[in-house]
């Protein structure tokens, strides 16, 4: 059974935890959130670079500035681009969306970004992704091949 299944499973059996689940087709709202119909949801366990942000890699010795953000976005669309997405929600915020861990043909979307070095551990750091994290940080993927900041991070994740 693939780990999205054993989720819900577990979920729909719990009828405390009041989540929900959704799946479909999903647009990216921004480099941490999907849209899947109407719902705006925002992954669970990840921080991500604003739309709008730079970054710095160093190339040829120098720092060179980029657009973190759209980098950011664009893996995050990539991921999702014409697959089916499983969502189950953990919290519902009015202004900001769902909190949800999102799934696609089974792999873990959140775990996906900071494999991939575009999104941070949230704070307070839970020991969810922290594994992922530090190989993309030792790899320099992504953020990670120079120095950024990320609104809400607890502390300064710059290498």
């Amino acid at each position: 059974m693939k780990p999205a299944a054993i989720l819900a499973a577990l979920v729909l059996a719990t009828p405390a935890l009041a989540a929900e689940s959704l799946s479909g087709s999903a647009t990216v709202a921004d480099a941490g959130a999907l849209r899947i119909g109407e719902k705006t949801l925002r992954i669970t366990g990840i921080v991500a670079p604003g739309i709008a942000q730079s970054c710095s890699e160093w190339i040829e010795r120098r720092p060179r500035s980029y657009p973190c953000g759209l980098h950011a976005r664009a893996y995050l669309a990539s991921l999702v681009a014409g697959k089916t997405v499983f969502c189950v929600t953990a919290e519902a915020s009015e202004a900001r969306g769902s909190l949800a861990r999102c799934y696609v043909e089974g792999q873990d979307i959140g775990e996906a970004m900071i494999a991939a070095g575009w999104a941070v551990v949230a704070p307070p750091a839970s020991n969810l992704y922290v594994s992922a994290q530090e190989a993309a940080r030792r790899a320099q993927r992504g953020l990670w091949a120079g120095t950024f900041d990320l609104p809400g991070a607890a502390a300064n994740p710059q290498r």
